[in-house]
C-alpha cells in the first residue's frame, strides 16, 4: 500500500558535462532560429542546480515543500517537511520544439532523494493505524517527459518574450525506486517487484496517480524556472544569438520554498 510512495521526481535537471542533450551545439547557422533556441535553453537547464545569478534565478537544489497532504480515501499522508535533491545530477535527454503547434517537450533523467517528516493515519492491510516519523525516498533514475504550451506575449519593453503553460508530463523510475518509512515501512518499487497488479504489469499508473501531489510540486518548480528564464530573454534574442554561458559557483544553495496544502495537480501551483 506504500508503493504509492514512488515519490518520482521530475523537477530537476541538467548538470554541466552530463550526457545527452547537455552536449548542446555551440553554433548555430544564421536564421536557424531552432538551434538557437534549443541551445539558449538547455545552457539554462543546465544551471538548474545553480541557479542564473545574472538573472536572479535561484537554484532548485533544494527544493523543500511544507504541509503536503496525500489524501487517497483509505489513508492520509501529511508531509510536513519535505526537502528534495537531485538537479545537479540531471540531464535532458531529449527536447523537441513544435513551432507549428506551438510546443515544447523537454525528457529529463535526474536521479532523485526525498526527506523529511511524515504523519501517517490510515488503514493499513485492514488495520486502522497511526505512524509518524522520518522518511527517505531514494531512485538513481527517474524518467520525467513534460510538454509545454508556447504563448508569445509582448513586454512591458515593447519585446517580445515567451510564456509557458504545462500542457501534460508523464513520470516513472528507471531505476530501483528505495522507500523508508520509520517505523511503518520499508521496501522497493520497481517492474520487477511491484506491488500493483504483477499479473498485468500495471503497476505504475496507480502508483503515479496516488504520487500525484508529489511530481506537481516539483513540475511546478521547473516549470517557474524556465519561466523566469524566457521572461528575462527577448525572443529576438533568445533566437538569434547564443547567450553568454551562464556564470555559477559553488555556494550556500538557495532554496525554492513553496508552501503547499493538499492539492491533486500541477496547475495548482501555478
Amino acid at each position: 500500500m506504500f508503493r504509492f510512495f514512488s515519490l518520482l521526481l521530475v523537477g530537476i535537471l541538467v548538470r554541466e558535462g552530463s550526457a545527452g542533450l547537455a552536449t548542446y551545439p555551440q553554433r548555430c547557422a544564421p536564421g536557424d532560429s531552432e538551434c538557437y533556441i534549443t541551445t539558449n535553453t538547455l545552457q539554462a537547464l543546465s544551471q538548474i542546480g545553480y541557479g542564473l545569478r545574472e538573472y536572479g534565478i535561484n537554484s532548485l537544489e533544494p527544493m523543500l515543500f511544507k504541509n503536503l497532504t496525500i489524501s487517497q480515501g483509505v489513508f492520509n499522508l501529511v508531509l510536513p517537511h519535505m526537502k528534495m535533491v537531485g538537479a545537479r545530477g540531471c540531464k535532458v535527454a531529449d527536447m523537441k520544439l513544435n513551432f507549428a503547434q506551438s510546443t515544447m517537450t523537454l525528457t529529463l533523467e535526474c536521479p532523485l532523494k526525498i526527506t523529511g517528516k511524515y504523519k501517517f493515519n490510515g488503514n493499513v492491510y485492514f488495520y486502522e493505524t497511526s505512524h509518524e516519523g522520518n522518511y527517505v525516498i531514494k531512485s538513481d533514475n527517474i524518467r520525467t517527459t513534460i510538454t509545454f504550451q508556447i504563448e508569445t506575449v509582448r513586454g512591458a519593453d515593447g519585446n517580445r518574450y515567451w510564456k509557458l503553460n504545462v500542457l501534460e508530463y508523464v513520470y516513472e523510475p528507471q531505476e530501483t525506486l528505495r522507500i523508508q518509512l520509520d517505523n511503518l515501512f520499508t521496501g522497493e518499487v520497481s517492474k520487477e517487484s511491484p506491488f500493483f497488479s504483477p499479473a498485468t504489469g500495471d503497476w505504475w499508473p496507480t502508483v503515479a496517480k496516488t504520487a500525484e501531489p508529489i511530481v506537481s510540486a516539483a513540475v511546478g518548480g521547473l516549470h517557474g524556472y524556465l519561466e523566469a528564464f524566457f521572461q528575462h530573454v527577448p525572443l529576438e534574442q533568445l533566437s538569434t544569438q547564443i547567450l553568454p554561458r551562464p556564470i555559477y559557483e559553488i555556494r550556500a544553495q538557495s532554496i525554492a520554498d513553496l508552501e503547499c496544502f493538499s492539492f491533486s495537480s500541477v496547475s495548482d501551483l501555478l
